[in-house]
């Protein structure tokens, strides 16, 4: 059985963790089966602009991406390597689909319903660091295929009165710390803030957005300790619970840690009552 798993864009401009790509690799034990990459889609993909994009702020992990996937490539050039396991797991890089073709029977006519291969344009990265795209080549290749799973991916939009503070391109608002840019717009610092995907983009884990979170709640309570309340007086005391709870009950719903705490009691009871249910 083969798996391939493509991407229009480089092995650095990739959104799966190192986590994600190192259990790829430990799957022939588990599972007999095989992680291959080819080396010449990582040089490709290795371009000056991707090579500064490691240099940047948050090249870090992609460096330890780049040396993992550089590994997989040479066990996958290995001949015993190559179709030694039950499944064989491909990831390719700079493809792009372009046609899903159906399977012909013998008399000519296609089973609009059963996928016989796609074809895809090979790729190059355009663009100066951070904003590669996709550029076509005009060169194809066509894999055989009875299974195809589109994932398009995810792009946030502006909620109405934000647009100024919205990068359309990234599909994130324009943040430092979860805090939006509204300060050089409005000269008044904080008041809107922003977490999760539309603060940075559709990547990460749960553990990712758990820090995330912490960082934009950071940010509000130190605004909170130091900017004018809105009443026009200044704060000399650190923010209390109270304090935050009258702020946030005027705008939103809040639920607090014992709620939380409630609702999770609430969802074990239940699953331990479906259970003692199932075994009677």
């Amino acid at each position: 059985r083969t798996v391939h798993v493509l991407g229009r864009r480089g092995h650095l401009q990739a959104s799966f963790t190192i986590k994600e790509l190192r259990e790829l690799t430990q799957l022939e034990d588990e599972c007999d089966a095989s992680c291959l990459v080819r080396s010449d889609e990582l040089d490709q993909g290795s371009t000056d602009a991707s090579l500064e994009e490691l240099r940047g702020r948050f090249g870090r992990p992609k460096k330890r991406i780049d040396a993992l996937l550089q590994t997989i490539a040479e066990g996958a050039s290995s001949p015993s390597k190559r179709g030694s396991t039950k499944t064989n797991v491909h990831l390719r890089f700079l493809m792009q689909p372009i046609e899903f073709k159906a399977t012909t029977t013998a008399n000519g006519q296609e089973e609009r319903n059963k996928l016989q291969s796609v074809v895809f344009e090979r790729t190059v990265l355009k663009g100066e660091a951070g904003k590669q795209w996709a550029h076509a080549t005009g060169d194809f290749e066509t894999i055989d295929a009875d299974l195809a799973l589109v994932s398009i991916g995810y792009k946030g939009t502006a909620i109405a009165g934000t647009e100024d503070y919205f990068d359309s391109e990234a599909g994130i608002m324009v943040n430092a710390a979860g805090r939006v840019d509204a300060a050089s717009k409005t000269g008044r610092k904080g008041g809107l803030y922003v977490a999760g995907w539309l603060k940075r983009g559709p990547r990460g884990i749960i553990g990712t957005n758990i820090n995330d979170a912490k960082e934009t709640v950071s940010s509000i309570v130190s605004d909170f300790e130091t900017i004018a309340d809105l009443d026009g007086t200044s704060r000399s005391s650190p923010v209390q619970v109270d304090d935050m709870m009258a702020l946030l009950s005027d705008r939103c719903k809040v639920v607090t840690w014992d709620m939380l705490r409630e609702t999770k009691m609430m969802q074990d009871q239940l699953q331990r009552t479906s259970s003692n249910d199932a075994s009677t």
